[in-house]
């Protein structure tokens, strides 16, 4: 998966054109499994993954949008392997970063609305996602999904052309923040499974899932040595952001 962002332990990588997230022993999602997900990509190649929030707005990071203009990004919805000829490409025309979006020390309020320049071909591998109606609590397992790498290594060939999920589960934040020694606030979340398993470079912006609920967007990944080293992933929290997405839906 791409473009979440690489938080060392001892010191703080923001190389947002470098780094791309991935799902880190994951597994191939069934066609149609994660008909929300979608795949963004910049200047013709793969940048971070989204969420279909209705039938022409994806919800996805901050980081993958900061600096950019509509016109360099294009989304990919309708198919699990990116390579084949099933995947619909929709031009990008507008972007809302949240306003508070700050691309530093604990990466608050990561998330940003895309809307696209025609509506969203609905069918059954192409679907909305809903919003969540209330928190979701510490132990619930989730689903993370996306396209980037499956292995922490610089090769090109570990980037899959299918989508990869990973089943995960909600750890308190204050557990959280004794892991990291970092400050999480309570607009965001963490996952942790097992060492050796989470997101890495390529998985930023994609969606955390509670079956057709939006729970997390993919923010950022912490490790002394890269990705899925035994410490939590850092999600913005969706629920905190409902009334900012509401009112971007609206207008």
């Amino acid at each position: 998966m791409k473009n979440l962002k690489l938080i060392f332990f001892l010191s703080i990588s923001s190389v947002l054109g470098n780094l791309e997230n991935r799902i880190i022993k994951g597994i191939k999602a069934k066609e149609g499994e994660l008909p929300s997900s979608v795949a963004i990509y910049m200047n013709g190649n793969l940048k971070c993954g989204g969420t279909i929030i209705d039938e022409i707005h994806i919800i996805t990071a901050a980081h993958c949008c900061q600096q950019l203009s509509p016109k360099e990004l294009t989304v990919l919805t309708g198919a699990n392997d990116l390579s084949s000829w099933l995947p619909k490409s929709y031009g990008v025309s507008q972007i809302y970063i949240h306003e508070d979006y700050i691309n530093s020390g604990s990466f608050e309020n990561d998330i940003a609305i895309l809307s696209l320049s025609e509506n969203i071909y609905f069918n059954s591998v192409t679907k909305a996602i809903k919003l969540p109606t209330q928190e979701t609590p510490e132990n619930t397992n989730l689903t993370l999904s996306g396209w980037g790498k499956t292995k922490d290594s610089n090769g090109k060939n570990d980037l899959p052309t299918d989508l990869m999920k990973l089943e995960t589960k909600i750890i308190s934040n204050s557990l959280c923040k004794k892991w990291l020694l970092r400050e999480i606030n309570d607009s965001q979340i963490c996952t942790f499974i097992s060492n050796g398993q989470g997101a890495c470079t390529g998985d930023s912006g994609g969606g955390l899932v509670d079956g057709n609920t939006l729970v997390g967007v993919a923010s950022w990944i912490a490790g002394k040595k890269g990705c899925a080293t035994g410490y939590p992933d850092v999600f913005t929290r969706v629920y905190s952001f409902v009334p900012w997405i509401t009112k971007i839906l609206n207008n």
